[in-house]
């Protein structure tokens, strides 16, 4: 049994590489402050280069390989992801052109906030009423022919565990598409995930920022797989379409860890 405190040589780290992938990340973060001037003169280039900055970051932060299983839906969609990091937003964004629904303390966030308010992402309270309240944002984005994703726990996880998914976030008309998708680590530094690595890679509890960020990009190389399940209508009870996404997420959670009955 490998034990924390004596961990296999190929799961070691390196900080001083990590130091220089943070710093890459920190001059990424400047040149989205011009990605957003471009945006206004190249209206039509502004998802490609917004593409191009999240796979930037993606491989400074050690993620070399992703994944990618099943039918990406780009426009008209409701998207349902479960939730490890902040660093899903850039695994997902490099694919697609969502805009991301995020709890509303982050447009506060030095830099990051605005970045985040510039590429039209939807801010709620993570509340009852604040989740019904930016349901009308999120319902006119979907009938403009939009991407709308949220992070339906509310919260992060360890990659394995899901928290059960909020139902006010399903409360929709049944002619909007909603498509789960599932994100796995799989493999760090070419080996398979330890359930004692894999606690260091979610964003879980009071960790801070910049000391997370430090421990991911110390890895060598992070593998992660990104499943887009098939799309379903909406549900008429809400409950049941969240249930279907929890169930649908954790099964191709358990499908890319080549695990039975994950609970």
């Amino acid at each position: 049994m490998i034990d924390e405190k004596y961990p296999v040589f190929r799961f070691q780290k390196n900080y001083f590489c990590a130091l220089f992938r943070v710093t890459g990340i920190g001059l990424l973060l400047l040149w989205a402050c011009i990605i957003v001037a471009l945006s206004f003169l190249f209206p039509a280039f502004s998802l490609i280069l917004r593409k191009k900055l999240y796979k930037g970051i993606r491989r400074c932060s050690g993620i070399r390989k992703v994944i990618v299983q099943g039918t990406i839906c780009q426009e008209n969609v409701f998207a349902i992801s479960n939730h490890i990091s902040y660093l899903d937003v850039m695994l997902l964004g490099e694919h697609a052109s969502y805009l991301f629904i995020a709890k509303k303390e982050v447009k506060q966030w030095p830099l990051i906030g605005w970045i985040a308010y510039k590429f039209e992402t939807i801010f709620i309270q993570r509340t009852l009423r604040g989740i019904h309240d930016g349901q009308k944002h999120i319902k006119y984005a979907i009938q403009h022919n939009k991407a709308v994703l949220v992070f339906a726990e509310g919260t992060t996880g360890n990659g394995i565990l899901t928290e059960s998914f909020y139902p006010a976030f399903f409360k929709l008309d049944q002619t909007i598409r909603i498509q789960p998708i599932s994100i796995c680590y799989t493999e760090i530094n070419g080996l398979p995930v330890l359930s004692w690595v894999r606690r260091k890679i979610g964003w879980i509890g009071s960790i801070a920022l910049l000391p997370h960020l430090l421990e991911c990009c110390s890895w060598r190389s992070l593998t992660v797989v990104l499943n887009f399940h098939p799309p379903f209508f909406s549900e008429s009870c809400r409950k049941l379409s969240a249930t279907k996404c929890e169930h649908t997420i954790r099964f191709g959670i358990s499908e890319a860890l080549k695990i039975q009955n994950i609970r």
